[in-house]
């Protein structure tokens, strides 16, 4: 019984998410009165003077069966809290720069359930904000006159060390745990012994609809930071950084003039196209790769997968075979990984794993973002 029910909740699950992800993306009416193009702006400040101190108030606030685009300005600040868009499109999510206005959540559990933020629904623009998942530290440093005692608590894991600890521990460790008081930071910035068991995944942010497109955006995180699920997605001068898969799913999308940062051993990509007639994959064109550690560009999520790196700089983070096969061993010859026109440490091919792909100069025509994700004109229309 209890396995006929748990049955019956995932068919619910899937019926909900591809009736929603399924409906066809509408043609957002655009205000030719306004240079914004909005037809109306919904502010969100903690500090007072917006019309909501949340952004899943502003969001609620939209009808549902929206049709003129919208903007929901967000004050700077930094927004704790997990949001969900399933339906409403033509929505422009603006924050005055990446730097300050940052929306965070620690979900760290299953993939599913992690993500910060989660848009489903189609025609959604994102700019100058920072999304990210992150770990929440809080530090209660105390002296005890013999011996010292040095308890740390974290909000989700429990007590992560305690009496005795102290004498092991340079003062440098503790000033750097005493500063993650109150913060919202990443696994990996955490020392080795600070944390008793591994902190599973955590999604920044999910991208599951069609024409989605992000302007000076950031997305922080570890493992799986952008869930670049599925439809087409425009990414410009945005800022990715993670250690493991920090840039997957099987979307089809242009990464323009990107920042992505290594933080750690791993994979830059895992890219899941599975079928030869997908429009999957993921093009980055002009980008900056860097960081620490040794990563490979990519490894195939799915028999299909496609990545393609162009015109871009290669700090000397990428291992020399740069590609990895993953669980696709069967399928080399299906798999597209390739690489063109790329300079830096990184970017010597001579030892690249014999399967990559070689593109010519009138191939990588068919990456640009007109023909590949833009034939219809979306990305010029937005607002």
């Amino acid at each position: 019984m209890k396995l006929l029910l748990q049955m019956l909740a995932l068919f619910f699950i899937f019926q909900t998410t591809c009736f929603v992800a399924c409906k066809e993306p509408i043609e957002c009416k655009i205000n030719d009165q306004d240079p914004s193009k909005v037809f109306y702006t919904i502010v969100v400040s903690q500090s007072g003077g917006g019309k909501f101190s949340t952004v899943k108030q502003a969001i609620d606030s939209i009808p549902l069966e929206n049709d003129k685009w919208v903007k929901i300005a967000l004050r700077p600040g930094t927004y704790t809290e997990q949001v969900k868009i399933m339906e409403k499109q033509c929505i422009v999510l603006e924050g005055q720069d990446r730097s300050t206005t940052i929306i965070q959540f620690d979900a760290h559990s299953d993939t599913e359930k992690s993500v910060t933020f989660d848009v489903f629904a189609h025609n959604f623009v994102a700019r100058g904000i920072t999304f990210k998942a992150c770990l929440f530290m809080y530090c209660v440093f105390e002296l005890i006159s013999a011996p010292p005692s040095l308890f740390l608590f974290s909000k989700f894991h429990g007590t992560l060390s305690h009496d005795g600890l102290y004498r092991e521990m340079s003062h440098t460790l503790i000033s750097r745990l005493l500063n993650l008081k109150g913060k919202c930071v990443n696994t990996y910035n955490l020392p080795d012994d600070a944390t008793s068991k591994k902190i599973a995944p955590a999604v920044a942010f999910r991208s599951y609809g069609d024409k989605q497109a992000f302007f000076n955006c950031g997305f922080e995180g570890y493992q799986d930071t952008l869930w670049d699920c599925l439809g087409r997605h425009y990414y410009d001068s945005c800022y990715i950084e993670g250690a493991i898969d920090f840039i997957w799913g099987k979307g089809a999308s242009i990464f323009q003039k990107c920042s992505i940062n290594v933080t750690g051993d791993g994979y830059i990509t895992a890219q899941g196209k599975s079928t030869s007639d997908q429009l999957s994959g993921f093009v980055f064109n002009r980008c900056i790769v860097s960081g620490q550690g040794q990563a490979l560009l990519g490894r195939a999520y799915d028999a299909f997968a496609s990545v393609i790196f162009m015109n871009s700089y290669f700090g000397d983070v990428i291992k020399p075979e740069g590609w990895d096969l993953w669980k696709q061993t069967g399928y080399k010859q299906d798999v597209t990984f390739a690489e063109y026109n790329c300079k830096g440490p990184g970017a010597d091919t001579s030892k690249r794993v014999p399967w990559s792909k070689t593109v010519s100069a009138s191939g990588v025509r068919a990456y640009s973002t007109k023909a590949f994700i833009d034939k219809d004109g979306w990305i010029e229309k937005l607002p």
